[in-house]
């Protein structure tokens, strides 16, 4: 069969053949430019290898038609997002990594993405999350062996916060779920009876072994069609990938999680950013156009930095007219006081030393020119700021979260609650506690396990946590509002002490201490034989009445 063109004329396969091949061969010209381009752009001062940027930029070719090279092909399929992919953004594990790696480079070098995640990371998270323990049952309140059993918990939660740092941990946590786009967690029950976690690298997580990537896709065992059923996750040795272990999804049954054989399973606790829930990893915040802008803006301000660093080296030039090359070099070695060379390049190095008060002379064919100035330098700047701004879009975040420039950090642009800013740390907060409430839940199931608590603890005692406020507040305001919360019973005093980051039973022994100084500078403490008790009484001064509220039925009351 004959090949046609599109005015339906028979055409010579070997003519559309050539035809092909120079489009080909076009094509790789334009590629090898645009590397020789990019290469060139790059500077020894690069943060990363050029050609990381190729692998990055480049990863969606292949989803481009091979004609036209214009569009995404296919559009939109039913088996997109099957088995937990992302089409068509990733479809397999090493496509995800490789999203994954300039992220995690690009976190690790570039100030502008350093100070992003570490401003995200003070607003969400601030000095720590606060866990509090309360009573869901009033039982959760008696007295067992002059605690209760609220303490007991509060106490148990203090204590292995303290033994893991779980305050450094949860932005280590925060950091790595922006970076990478999710974190694992895994928890197991160590020999003392305590919770021991470690964290799971991403790539770590992948299909075993043999597995069927119906279910095992990613390296998390679902149901092929419900992918919210998460059964299993595979945690692989990064000595011998063909080896690793099943881990189970964290739980709130009491006992230990078993596998089929009855071996018993650590636990892991997953939390993935920037996807949907039936996809079944997550995507950096640092990829697509916000590495892109990011990228550009270091490499903005690097090539200004150089360019004005050279510029103000150059004290000055001085331009010789209508003289000879022989008699310039003459001029230039009469200036000359030493030589050496540069010990990097080998080159000759001559140096003038122009001591203080010194006065140049200068003949007719010599004349003195300024060095060059930075005319462009404000606008370099404006451009500068833009991609700063647009790379901290993503979070709806301020313009000096990303850019370190406060300049116009004026009242008009300090957060307020209903700020976009705010409400996403809000939200983020609510993300981040319920995660790290999932752990925690684990360290009391263990307690248990280990016998330091009884079984109850776990049904009549909730925790809750409560992260810092994002929103600047009035601290005068703030305190004349917890005292009306806590005079009206909206808040306890110990709500109050733990939001200020105050441990509540120091607060008390405080006041007891106080009280009793108090009371015995003013002789208020009864001690001693009774004449001498009756007396002091007698000396104190009688508490005020409380008044009666005029009502019907009390109406003329003393």
């Amino acid at each position: 069969m004959g090949l046609f063109n599109w005015w339906g004329k028979k055409q010579d396969p070997l003519d559309a053949l050539q035809k092909r091949q120079a489009e080909l061969r076009l094509q790789l010209q334009v590629k090898s430019l645009e590397r020789a381009v990019q290469l060139t752009e790059a500077s020894t001062a690069s943060t990363f290898p050029s050609d990381w940027v190729n692998f990055y930029v480049n990863l969606l070719d292949r989803y481009r038609d091979g004609v036209n090279n214009a569009y995404l092909s296919p559009i939109a399929t039913p088996y997109d997002r099957r088995y937990g992919r992302n089409f068509p953004l990733w479809q397999t594990e090493q496509e995800l990594n490789l999203l994954r790696a300039p992220a995690r480079i690009l976190c690790a070098t570039n100030p502008y993405a350093i100070g992003l995640l570490s401003g995200l990371t003070a607003y969400v998270l601030g000095p720590g999350v606060t866990y509090r323990a309360c009573a869901k049952d009033e039982r959760a309140e008696v007295l067992v062996d002059g605690k209760s059993l609220v303490e007991r918990v509060q106490d148990e939660l203090d204590e292995w916060c303290e033994r893991v740092e779980w305050s450094n941990l949860e932005a280590e946590l925060f950091w790595r779920s922006r970076e990478d786009g999710e974190y694992f967690l895994r928890h197991g029950l160590g020999d003392d009876g305590y919770t021991w976690v470690r964290t799971v690298e991403p790539e770590q997580v992948y299909q075993p072994p043999g597995a069927n990537q119906r279910h095992w896709s990613f390296g998390i065992k679902t149901g092929a069609i419900d992918l919210w059923d998460v059964q299993l996750y595979w945690a692989g040795n990064p000595e011998n990938p063909a080896e690793g272990d099943e881990v189970a999804p964290a739980r709130w049954a009491l006992g230990p999680a078993l596998n089929e054989a009855g071996e018993v399973l650590d636990e892991m606790v997953h939390a993935k950013v920037n996807t949907k829930r039936s996809i079944k990893r997550g995507l950096t915040d640092f990829s697509f156009d916000t590495y892109d802008t990011l990228n550009s803006a270091t490499k903005l301000r690097r090539n200004a930095g150089e360019g004005a660093a050279i510029r103000e080296a150059i004290a000055g030039i001085r331009e010789h007219v209508a003289r000879p090359v022989s008699e310039v070099q003459t001029f230039q070695q009469a200036q000359i006081d030493w030589s050496g060379a540069n010990p990097v390049t080998g080159r000759p190095l001559d140096q003038q030393r122009i001591e203080p008060g010194s006065v140049l002379d200068m003949d007719e064919f010599t004349k003195w020119v300024p060095p060059p100035a930075a005319g462009s330098t404000e606008q370099h700047l404006s451009v500068l700021q833009a991609l700063l701004r647009a790379a901290g879009v993503r979070w709806n975040a301020p313009e000096w979260l990303s850019s370190g420039d406060a300049s116009n950090n004026n009242r008009a642009s300090a957060m307020v609650a209903n700020d976009p800013f705010a409400i996403n740390v809000t939200r983020a907060q609510k993300f981040y506690t319920q995660r790290f409430l999932r752990t925690l839940r684990i360290v009391l199931r263990h307690a248990v396990e280990a016998g330091r608590l009884p079984a109850e603890a776990l049904e009549w005692v909730e925790v809750k946590a409560e992260a810092p406020s994002p929103v600047h507040r009035d601290q005068l305001a703030m305190a004349q509002a917890n005292q009306i919360a806590v005079m009206n019973g909206w808040k306890s005093r110990q709500m109050v002490a733990q939001e200020e980051g105050l441990d509540w039973a120091q607060v008390e022994q405080d006041n007891e201490e106080y009280q009793e100084k108090q009371g015995l500078q003013l002789g208020l403490d009864f001690g001693g034989d009774e004449e001498e008790d009756e007396g002091r009484k007698s000396s104190r001064v009688p508490p005020p009445k409380k008044k009666v509220p005029d009502t019907k039925d009390n109406k003329g009351a003393a």
